[in-house]
């Protein structure tokens, strides 16, 4: 008997030790027809081959083998049974990757990898007995720095720019200190408030040692032929001459009352709200308010 295998001839079938029975081997996954010759007789038979479902080898496919971090690339696989023929992916299948990488299942052979820390790594693949190694390399960025080292990071980066403000800060200062930082109006306006201050100071120092002797009168000479004018009336210089003559006396009264009153004082000061301070000559400080009559000890 002639064997033909879809119109070929076919090396799959082979003569048994019984006369006229024959073995087929089939090893493609599909439909095949087979036709018997014998003489003038032909036959024809469709024999459908299903592969075995146990994997015998796998092929990876990576959408790319260099990689940012946090990016996410796919790998996924096709199983071969003994003979070539394509099988399904066992659902035991399992990828493992190196270093610190989020792996998920898609199903189908595939797999989705979410990388995240820098540096070349491999993935593995297992399918029953079968195993398949690929290599990958994650390149470093500024977001996959910070998300591989965490919190800490993030901390340390706000630090290190609290930093780099202060030195920005103390540069600018440091090269506008030629001048420019301080205007010539700041300097203006302080040297006019220390001024002030000294004024004042020296106004009141004034009006301490006027408080301490009495204030001379001013002598007011008049021409003899010179009247002064107040008001609708007009006063000769005879009645204002004598008119200054009593207030004279009454001053000198008034200053040998207070001479002998406070003659035992060797410093006098009066503040601002009208309060008088007296020290005697052994160095103590004495003071009275206003509107009081009595000397009262001043205790630190």
């Amino acid at each position: 008997v002639t064997w033909l295998e879809n119109g070929q001839s076919s090396q799959n079938i082979i003569s048994d030790i019984d006369l006229g029975k024959y073995i087929y081997s089939g090893k493609l996954a599909q439909t095949h027809n087979l036709t018997a010759n014998y003489q003038n007789i032909e036959k024809s038979a469709s024999i459908i081959v299903s592969a075995k479902n146990v994997a015998n080898s796998v092929s990876l496919n990576l959408s790319s083998q260099k990689v940012s971090q946090l990016d996410v690339f796919t790998v996924s696989v096709i199983v071969f049974d003994a003979f070539g023929n394509q099988i399904e992916v066992s659902q035991n299948a399992e990828l493992v990757a190196d270093g610190r990488a989020d792996v998920k299942y898609l199903g189908n052979g595939v797999w989705e990898i979410e990388t995240l820390d820098e540096g070349d790594y491999q993935g593995t693949v297992t399918i029953g007995s079968v195993t398949e190694t690929f290599s990958y390399t994650v390149e470093g960025n500024l977001a996959g720095f910070f998300a591989a080292g965490g919190s800490l990071y993030y901390v340390g980066a706000g630090l290190i720019l609290l930093i780099l403000l202060a030195i920005l800060v103390f540069v600018v200062r440091l090269v506008r200190g030629d001048g420019e930082y301080y205007s010539d109006d700041d300097e203006e306006e302080f040297e006019y408030d220390l001024d002030k201050v000294v004024k004042d100071f020296e106004a009141t120092s004034v009006i301490s040692s006027n408080s301490i002797s009495p204030t001379e009168t001013e002598t007011v000479e008049f021409d003899e032929e010179e009247d002064i004018i107040e008001g609708n009336e007009i006063i000769e210089h005879d009645e204002i001459l004598e008119e200054d003559e009593i207030v004279e006396e009454n001053e000198t009264v008034q200053e040998g009352d207070y001479a002998e009153e406070n003659n035992w004082m060797v410093d006098y000061r009066v503040e601002d709200d009208g309060t008088e301070w007296g020290q005697s000559d052994d160095g103590v400080w004495y003071y009275r308010e206003v509107n009081s009559n009595d000397w009262i000890e001043w205790v630190e």
